[in-house]
Formats: C-alpha cells, structure tokens, sequence
C-alpha cells in the first residue's frame, strides 16, 4: 500500500473508556484550561502534564482549540 493510498484517519486513535471518563470529568470542572487540569491533584492524580493533557484531549476529541495560544494585537 503506498502513502498516497491511506485513508485521512491514519494516526487516529481510540481513547479507552477509563481514560475518556477522566478527561471529561476534568473537562466538565475547568472546560478548556488546561493549565488548571494539570495543577488539579484531585482530579489528576497521576500529575499529567500540560502536554500529555492536550494531547489526550486531541485524542479523544474533545479539545476544539489552542488554549494557551494567545494573539497579540
């Protein structure tokens, strides 16, 4: 099969049930924030990254923009 022949999905990954269940529970309390996802020790107990969280986030879908991204003017 060559690369020209791959479906647009390649790369995409499945999110398992546990994995979704915490990134909408951290989604839910802080929507978009994800600095504040990675400083909640309750939530995040395992001490996820800012980088590990959005591309969790990606992942699964539920990350619609650059958070930390800010335009100057």
């Amino acid at each position: 099969m060559s690369a020209s022949t791959t479906s647009p999905d390649v790369g995409a990954r499945h999110v398992s049930g546990g994995q979704m269940k915490y990134l909408e529970a951290l989604v839910k309390k802080h929507g978009e924030n994800v600095k504040a996802m990675a400083a909640d020790l309750k939530l995040n107990p395992e001490q996820r990254t800012i980088g590990q969280i959005r591309r969790a986030l990606k992942s699964a879908s539920l990350l619609t923009a650059e958070p930390d991204c800010v335009s100057i003017d």
